[in-house]
């Protein structure tokens, strides 16, 4: 999984919360990302953040687990 897809996929799951905006930020949101770069995302009008954010964390730990065993080291 590439770091687009985590950005797409975390842009639907806030949908899907009723997110009002999702924000993408930072190096991503500029074009100026390394491999190893964060992910930035601010998210306004979620029903209910808690739910949403444990989904989010789940969807990034799989990114991070996928990354370590592609890339053989640690991911940021």
């Amino acid at each position: 999984m590439k770091a687009d897809e985590v950005i797409r996929e975390t842009a639907r799951l806030c949908r899907n919360f009723g997110a009002k905006e999702v924000i993408l930020y930072g190096s991503r949101a500029k074009g100026t990302a390394r491999e190893r770069s964060d992910i930035d995302v601010a998210v306004a009008g979620v029903n209910n953040f808690d739910e949403l954010r444990e989904q989010v964390e789940e969807l990034f730990s799989i990114f991070l687990q996928f990354s370590r065993c592609i890339g053989g080291g640690k991911a940021a």
